[in-house]
C-alpha cells in the first residue's frame, strides 16, 4: 500500500465509525446531549508525545488529535482544545472547563476516587534516563544511594523515583515543560530521571543528550480518557467508540501513522 493509501484507509475508517455512531441509539441524553447542542467537544490536554502544541500556529497534533477530531466527529461535533497544565487539568475537568481530559494518565486510586477512566486507548510505563555516555551507573541499584540526585516533575515520577530509590535525593522542578527534567539530566544538574517511555524515546531521537539505563520498565500502565462521573452517558459513549476503532483497524492504523514503539499501542 502507498503512503497515501494508508492515510485515505485510516481517514476511511475513521469516518465509518463517526457514521456508525451516529445511527446509534441512546446516545442523546446528558452530557452528550449537550455537546451536541453547543457544537463542539472539549478536550483538556497538555503536552506530551502523543499530543503536542505548534507554538507558531496553536495547532494541536499527535495520535492523541487525531482520535479526538475522530471522537467529537461521531457526535457530530467539532474538537476544541482547552490548553492545560499537567497539574491543572483534573481541577480543570472537575470545575467543567472541559468534557473529557485527555492524555497520558496512569491509574491511580486518587483520580478514580474524583474522576472516571474510560476503556484504555494506549499503554506506557516509566524508565530512567541518564547523561548520554554515562559511564558510572550499570543498573538501577548504582543509582539507589547517598549522593545520587533525580529531577523530577510533580507527578507520577516523582512517586516511583522516591519508591524505586529511596535512599537518593529527589529534585522537584517547578515547571509545565515536561522535557525539562530530562534535560536536567543532560545538562549535569542531576543524575537522573523517571520518565515516561514514549518520551524518553522522543527525546533520544532528537539528540538531546540522554540515554535510557538498562533495567525493567516501571510501573507499566493502561490509560484512557478521564470523565466526571456525572456523565456516565458520555463514558459509555467514548467506550463505545474506542471499542470500534480497534475492531475496525483504526486504532492500529493511528499506531502506525504515529510511530508508536514496538510493544506499546
Amino acid at each position: 500500500m502507498t503512503r497515501s493509501g494508508r492515510w485515505l484507509t485510516l481517514a476511511a475508517l475513521l469516518t465509518a465509525v463517526t457514521i456508525l455512531g451516529d445511527a446509534r441509539p441512546g446516545m442523546a441524553a446528558g452530557l452528550v446531549e449537550e455537546i451536541k447542542q453547543r457544537g463542539t467537544m472539549r478536550f483538556c490536554v497538555a503536552d506530551w508525545p502523543y499530543l503536542t502544541k505548534d507554538p507558531k500556529t496553536g495547532k494541536w497534533t499527535g495520535y492523541d488529535a487525531d482520535l479526538a477530531e475522530a471522537l467529537a466527529g461521531r457526535l457530530g461535533v467539532k474538537a476544541e482544545y482547552v490548553d492545560s497544565s499537567w497539574g491543572n487539568i483534573i481541577p480543570a475537568l472537575l470545575a467543567k472547563k472541559c468534557d473529557v481530559a485527555w492524555g497520558g494518565f496512569f491509574h491511580t486510586a486518587e483520580r478514580e476516587k474524583v474522576v472516571d477512566y474510560t476503556k484504555d486507548v494506549h499503554n506506557t510505563g516509566l524508565v530512567v534516563v541518564v547523561k548520554q555516555g554515562e559511564a558510572r551507573f550499570k543498573s538501577y541499584e548504582d543509582l539507589n544511594r547517598p549522593g545520587i540526585v533525580f529531577s523530577e516533575l510533580a507527578d507520577i515520577g516523582e512517586i516511583e523515583a522516591k519508591k524505586n530509590f529511596p535512599r537518593a535525593t529527589v529534585k522537584i522542578l517547578q515547571t509545565d515543560n515536561t522535557n525539562q527534567q530530562a534535560l536536567e539530566v543532560a545538562a549535569g544538574r542531576a543524575d537522573a530521571n523517571v520518565t515516561d517511555v514514549l518520551l524518553a524515546y522522543e527525546l533520544i531521537e532528537k539528540k538531546a543528550g540522554i540515554q535510557i539505563l538498562a533495567g525493567p520498565i516501571i510501573n507499566k500502565s493502561d490509560l484512557g480518557m478521564l470523565v466526571r462521573k456525572d456523565s456516565p452517558d458520555l463514558k459509555d459513549a467514548i467506550n463505545q467508540f474506542i471499542t470500534e476503532s480497534e475492531a475496525n483497524g483504526a486504532l492500529k492504523a493511528l499506531a502506525v501513522k504515529h510511530k508508536v514503539p514496538e510493544g506499546f499501542k
